[in-house]
C-alpha cells in the first residue's frame, strides 16, 4: 500500500474531502462512494475535520482530492 507509506513519511495527508447530506465534513483515504445521505469508504481510513472548512464544497459535489499540511500543535 503505497498511498499508506506516503501518508507516514510526510507532513502532509492526501486524499478526497467529502460533505454528507447534513453538512459534516470528512477526509478520506480513497476517494468515497456516495451512500443513501452520506459517503462511505470501504474498509480505508477516514476522518471527521471542522464543517467551517471548504464552505463551497456541498452534498451535492463530488469529492475533491486535495493535500493537506500537518501541523504539530
Amino acid at each position: 500500500m503505497k498511498e499508506k507509506e506516503n501518508i507516514k513519511k510526510s507532513p502532509y495527508l492526501c486524499g478526497y474531502v467529502a460533505r454528507d447530506k447534513n453538512g459534516l465534513l470528512h477526509v478520506f483515504e480513497v476517494k468515497p462512494i456516495r451512500f443513501e445521505d452520506y459517503w462511505w469508504d470501504i474498509d480505508y481510513w477516514s476522518a471527521s475535520i471542522e464543517h467551517g472548512d471548504f464552505p463551497d464544497l456541498k452534498w451535492e459535489d463530488e469529492p475533491i482530492y486535495v493535500r493537506l499540511l500537518i501541523v504539530e500543535e
